[in-house]
């Protein structure tokens, strides 16, 4: 193969494909995940039902009742983004995943911008999920057994159980944490389906505006912004190609896995979106939060208590695929000499890199504590922090898009049509990522956004200056002799 870096594959003197005794990443645990364990990673990065809670009264804030074609617009850029990364998937398997990816394509200058994205956009993704732990768990704490202690008191005391829990989860076996977050994520998806279709026989189809399908008056400006804000419903999606390395038949399980978590979600969304009170012919306040709307809406007492729940599991489950999909990153950055060396170092029993998880938990953990107990406004600092998420996720998204139609014009596979798909994509991602640093939010939201972008940036160009190996940027997995060929005993190849 055009892209592969040496060693991949050494010839001999004969100039005989020798294959490799070990790969790079043989330390891992490869060949052991299932579909269902990669599809867990990707759904929950996604934390599909805690989005679907949460995302559309924002979205439907901003479009009104084009909130239905904001997040048709979010799925179908997705979906491009999502066929664009897996022209890399059927072809590359790598512990890094979009860093690995635009390496290919861009060079060591992009993936190291894609990789400082992805630390940026996962860390953040981690400490939105553990703040919104603290505050569904403080709150179902307080309305169960009601106390005089302080809100943050409660909600440090629930992230750092939550936080510990993910800490055991993710140093022992991938495959453990995988099924624990597919089987907490289905279990909250499950909740969400039920509530909603009782609630929608309650109150009957009426409670949709079916209006909402013709595009409403609303400006190009509105349903861009709120696109883009949708899309925040559906990053992480790309977090299954992380475990390419350890999935069997990973270029078949791997693009299956994004596509599929990918529909399944923005299916949930759109029927979220489409049956949220905030649209109905009667609701006087669009802008109305959900957990605390929807029991008023629908006059049903101890909902807000049962969604709460619902959110702890969906956003425990988000902790653990985010987390999980960092210290890959960190351990392809380890691998190619970029990062440190001990962030590659892989526990032999558990066959995961556990030092990355005890660096990275306290931070993630710890932040969210400090920031909902010293911000005014917990809206403010979910709002803040999810802008950053996204912020890092899209530059990631973008040069991975912009890096495939060189990728592939380097190994001769180049089409117009996947050309195509990859710049629309690209395009989309731009305009997106342009709203959110300079018209998203309130100023202080907007100064955070271009900070952050400023940080991966200068964080690309140091790492160029200072590695030392910028042409062995981009290590992937590769198959080893033993793994290609069948070889007899020795005695028996001796009595031939």
């Amino acid at each position: 193969m055009k892209f592969d870096n040496r060693p991949v594959a050494e010839r001999d003197n004969h100039r005989r494909l020798v294959l490799p005794e070990t790969s790079p990443m043989s330390g891992l645990n490869r060949r052991s995940l299932g579909s269902c364990d990669v599809l867990a990673q990707s759904v929950g990065v996604i934390a599909p039902s805690g989005a679907a809670i949460t995302i559309p009264a924002l979205v439907i804030a901003i479009t009104g009742a084009a909130a239905l074609w904001a997040m048709a617009i979010a799925l179908v850029v997705a979906l491009l983004v999502a066929t664009t990364i897996n022209q890399f998937t059927v072809r590359v398997a790598s512990v890094g995943s979009l860093y690995t990816f635009t390496a290919k394509g861009l060079g060591p200058t992009a993936a190291y911008l894609s990789g400082a994205g992805l630390i940026l956009g996962y860390g953040f993704v981690a400490v939105y999920a553990f703040a919104n732990i603290g505050l569904h768990a403080g709150e179902l704490a307080q309305s169960v057994v009601p106390a005089t202690i302080p809100g943050p008191v409660i909600w440090a005391c629930c992230i750092a159980v939550a936080a510990i829990l993910c800490t055991v989860l993710l140093t022992h076996r991938i495959a453990v944490s995988a099924r624990i977050a597919l089987v907490a994520e289905i279990a909250a998806v499950t909740t969400v389906l039920v509530l909603g279709g009782v609630l929608l026989g309650r109150r009957g189809v009426h409670n949709i505006d079916w209006q909402a399908l013709a595009l409403p008056d609303v400006s190009a400006h509105q349903l861009i912004l709120g696109s883009g804000l949708a899309l925040m419903a559906l990053i992480g999606f790309e977090s299954g190609a992380a475990l390419s390395v350890e999935a069997k038949q990973p270029f078949a399980t791997i693009p299956r896995a994004l596509t599929s978590s990918l529909l399944a979600t923005g299916a949930l969304m759109l029927v979220a979106t489409a049956t949220h009170p905030a649209l109905a012919p009667q609701a006087e306040n669009r802008a109305s939060p959900l957990l605390s709307g929807l029991s008023d809406s629908y006059e049903v007492d101890g909902l807000a208590q049962l969604l709460d729940a619902a959110v702890v599991v969906s956003f425990f489950a988000c902790a653990l695929a985010s987390v999980t999909a960092l210290i890959r990153v960190l351990l392809s950055m380890s691998i190619d000499a970029v990062a440190p060396a001990w962030l590659g170092r892989i526990d032999r029993v558990s066959r995961v890199p556990r030092t990355p998880v005890y660096l990275v938990m306290p931070i993630v953990a710890v932040l969210p504590i400090v920031l909902l107990a010293t911000a005014d406004s917990t809206a403010d600092v979910l709002a803040t922090v999810a802008i950053a998420s996204v912020s890092g996720l899209l530059i990631a998204y973008l040069l991975v898009c912009l890096a495939a139609p060189a990728f592939l014009r380097k190994i001769g596979e180049s089409t117009p049509r996947q050309t195509l798909l990859a710049s629309t994509a690209a395009a989309g991602l731009a305009t997106c990522l342009i709203m959110f640093v300079t018209a998203h939010g309130n100023d202080n939201d907007r100064y955070i956004a271009m900070l952050l972008v400023g940080i991966a940036l200068v964080a690309a160009v140091a790492l160029r200056a200072l590695s030392r190996r910028a042409d062995r940027i981009g290590t992937h997995d590769y198959p080893t002799r033993a793994e290609i060929l069948e070889l007899e005993p020795a005695d028996r190849q001796g009595d031939s």
